[in-house]
């Protein structure tokens, strides 16, 4: 909610997850309800390769 109204609709929201002990279900969430997307980085590959 907070960061709902601080972007009040102006800007999507995109999130990165790095690892695998990261809440990526609620970045997702997030990210969704604020226009914008998620992504997941695995530690044991390039994070440049995946962000392409």
């Amino acid at each position: 909610k907070n960061v709902k109204e601080a972007i009040g609709g102006k800007f999507p929201l995109y999130s990165l997850g790095f690892g695998f002990d990261v809440s990526f279900e609620f970045l997702k969430k997030l990210s969704l309800e604020n226009n914008g997307a998620a992504r997941r980085i695995y530690e044991d590959s390039d994070a440049d390769l995946q962000l392409q």
